[in-house]
């Protein structure tokens, strides 16, 4: 039964992966938008980047939206930092889900 059931549980986790889109996109912060979440939510560039999947694109590149919940809080005050000290970060994100606005949104930062 033990057998069974671990089989059943790395075979799922393989499916998952294998059907995962998350990717990544690497270089500085460029620009951090923050405005009225009525408007949109706040999102940022990285320079250098001209393309991430199927992520819209504005001023020549793709950008990232931040969530309005706490991890979009800190993914706000991890993108500041790194902008300040001009850290090269790591954004991780699913063009295949995309918000209500068809952005792409931060699964997770590494800095």
């Amino acid at each position: 039964m033990k057998k069974t059931l671990l089989s059943i549980f790395i075979s799922l986790f393989f499916i998952v992966n294998a059907h995962s889109a998350v990717t990544s996109v690497t270089g500085k912060v460029g620009l951090i938008r923050s405005h009225l979440l009525s408007v949109s939510p706040d999102w940022v560039t990285l320079t250098g980047i001209t393309a991430a999947g199927t992520c819209p694109l504005v001023s020549g590149g793709p950008y990232f939206v931040m969530g309005d919940d706490e991890r979009g809080k800190r993914h706000l005050s991890i993108l500041l930092a790194a902008k300040m000290s001009g850290a090269i970060v790591v954004i991780w994100y699913d063009d295949t889900i995309k918000n209500s606005t068809g952005s792409c949104e931060i699964s997770f930062i590494d800095i």
